[in-house]
């Protein structure tokens, strides 16, 4: 939704000149920041960070998410040693020693981390109310969320942070092709949700 959000109002990496151009179809699941250390991990929240050597997934993450999390904490990215690389790259790294924390968004329930979680153990940073409401302040469209106790074989809830995704459609598209697709998806929950557990929701 944050990409929405900023295209439609041709901001961040968009252009202003294509500000409006598509609507809104329909909104589904949630992405959600997923902010890991090993389980015997000493550190306990972001701030404990400093000094760390850090995995930060390439992409919107590193781009626009990781910077936003810096800046509420009221922290630089030269505090800590950042590498960017994909979700398995950063697993592998966490598993050998390399990653002392990894940060990733996606849908709850990733096969990289669940794996990770059952071969090396892994626990998840909360994000504190406080934190929350600052991100929230001037980036609206993330929401308070939590990674649910049991997804990666963890015992509690863990609050963070989750923006939806989205099915937009340009102000060209004819009427009856959204109408198609919008019948596609809502009649057909158990198809989709076989190709995937979390397209279903």
């Amino acid at each position: 939704m944050d990409s929405v959000v900023c295209a439609y109002e041709g901001t961040r990496e968009y252009s202003p000149d294509d500000a409006g151009k598509f609507n809104l179809v329909l909104c589904g699941n949630a992405t959600v920041l997923h902010l890991m250390v090993p389980e015997n991990s000493s550190i306990q929240t972001f701030a404990d960070l400093a000094g760390k050597n850090v995995g930060v997934s390439n992409g919107v993450m590193s781009q626009y998410y990781f910077p936003m999390l810096l800046e509420a904490y009221g922290m630089t990215a030269d505090q800590m040693n950042i590498t960017n690389l994909a979700l398995q790259d950063m697993c592998d790294g966490m598993a050998d020693g390399t990653f002392d924390a990894i940060f990733h968004v996606v849908g709850v329930g990733s096969g990289p981390i669940s794996d990770l979680a059952v071969t090396t153990g892994i626990r998840f940073l909360p994000l504190s109310d406080d934190i929350c409401a600052k991100v929230r302040e001037t980036n609206p469209y993330w929401d308070v969320d939590v990674v649910p106790a049991g997804s990666y074989e963890q015992t509690e809830d863990t609050q963070t942070l989750s923006t939806t995704i989205a099915l937009i459609a340009s102000v060209d598209c004819p009427d009856q092709v959204v109408y198609d697709m919008l019948k596609m998806i809502l009649e057909n929950p158990d198809e989709i949700t076989a190709i995937h557990s979390i397209s279903g929701e």
